[in-house]
């Protein structure tokens, strides 16, 4: 693999002047280009844009050097504050930047703020009501809407972009402005089960589909072609690449049996992945606990990339599988208890190994150091400056 020091001005390289990202074309464009240069090693001059290294580490096409993405919770960039902009300074990303400008630090409403605690309510974009007991973080469903078949109907429809709309085009511009300054455009937060169990409490909806009932599959396929327009409008706006996630392991195990996940949900996933891969972008699939009896299914529907959980799924078992499927890693510390409980020597031993046993010069290895509120500073140090070093 090529040794490259990557900075700010490598990875947002590309003129700043090009903004009219809505490139139905662009990336189709960008990957005709780079076919046309199997080379096995890359002959540029610079280092390459974060957009040109991860679609290279996807493609399986030599990248000069392993892909970092990041994310920070809303309540982990109000805990470590200007600090964390100095980090991401030092050390850049492949998928964007973190200015005071990009993302400004965020405070509690004082409101919120009940005997010596946090608490606030809110309604998402499908009418459920989620209460959060922490700054920055998600929290748990407070109510859920759907009780019965009746209930459907009050479940809201998120808006999506019409092709043509005023909206599509503003997407589409922040998509070409986006990629304009060298990074790659991950685009969506796509989920099934995960929406379909905050609308409806946890245990009945596995009654209903185990059932295979009329309002569990009315349920998930409302859901579904939400979705799949969101999809759309996404590979439309010119999106990189599309996020899908769903979490189907606890600690141990998967959530349900695996036949009866490919009888009722496989299909309905291969209809939302079908138009990704038929437009040529790339497809990432994220799924939390123990999600290796997933694996096969998951290359089968066409994922490129699988997110899974560090600490539930044995490390060598996922490297076989991916050797077995094809699939790309994005690699992400154990957050369970290493960054959340650990020293920032155990953080830096984690990236040594996975280096040591996923990396490949051809690709297919993405670090990803995402952050939470309470980690210690050490250990976020440790995780981006390990990335950057080690990359």
């Amino acid at each position: 693999m090529v040794t490259c020091k990557v900075s700010q001005s490598s990875i947002a390289r590309v003129s700043p002047q090009v903004v009219s990202l809505a490139h139905s074309n662009q990336s189709d464009g960008l990957r005709s280009s780079l076919k046309s240069t199997h080379n096995p090693e890359p002959a540029m001059s610079a280092c390459m844009t974060g957009r040109e290294r991860l679609t290279r580490s996807i493609e399986r096409r030599h990248p000069d050097c392993i892909p970092v993405l990041h994310w920070v919770q809303e309540g982990a960039l109000h805990q470590f504050g200007d600090a964390l902009y100095r980090l991401a300074e030092r050390c850049p990303e492949d998928g964007g930047d973190l200015t005071p400008t990009s993302r400004p630090i965020t405070k509690p409403d004082p409101a919120h703020l009940v005997n010596g605690g946090y608490r606030r309510t809110l309604i998402d974009e499908w009418g459920v009501q989620w209460e959060q007991r922490a700054f920055g973080i998600m929290g748990h469903v407070h109510e859920y809407l759907v009780q019965g078949r009746d209930d459907l109907a009050k479940v809201r429809r998120p808006d999506v972009p019409i092709p043509g709309s005023d909206a599509a085009r503003q997407l589409a511009a922040a998509t070409a402005a986006h990629q304009a300054r060298g990074f790659y455009s991950r685009q969506g937060w796509i989920t099934l089960w995960e929406t379909m169990s905050a609308l409806r409490r946890m245990d009945d909806l596995l009654i209903d589909i185990a059932e295979d009932n009329e309002l569990a599959n009315a349920l998930a396929d409302q859901v579904m072609e939400t979705r799949l327009k969101q999809v759309h409008a996404l590979l439309d706006a010119g999106a990189d690449g599309i996020q899908f996630a769903d979490d189907w392991g606890s600690q141990t195990c998967t959530i349900i049996s695996m036949n009866l996940w490919r009888r009722f949900f496989l299909p309905r996933y291969r209809r939302l992945i079908e138009p990704v891969r038929a437009r040529g972008r790339h497809v990432f699939f994220h799924c939390c606990g123990h999600s290796l009896p997933l694996f096969d299914d998951l290359a089968g529907l066409g994922v490129q990339v699988i997110w899974p959980q560090v600490g539930t799924n044995d490390q060598a078992a996922v490297a076989a599988a991916l050797k077995r499927t094809g699939m790309g890693l994005f690699w992400d510390v154990d957050r369970q208890h290493i960054m959340s409980r650990g020293t920032p020597a155990e953080v830096t031993a984690s990236i040594v190994e996975a280096k040591a046993r996923f990396a490949d010069p051809a690709g297919g290895l993405i670090f990803w150091g995402e952050l939470y509120p309470g980690y210690p500073l050490a250990n976020v140090e440790a995780l981006w400056d390990g990335f950057q070093r080690l990359r």
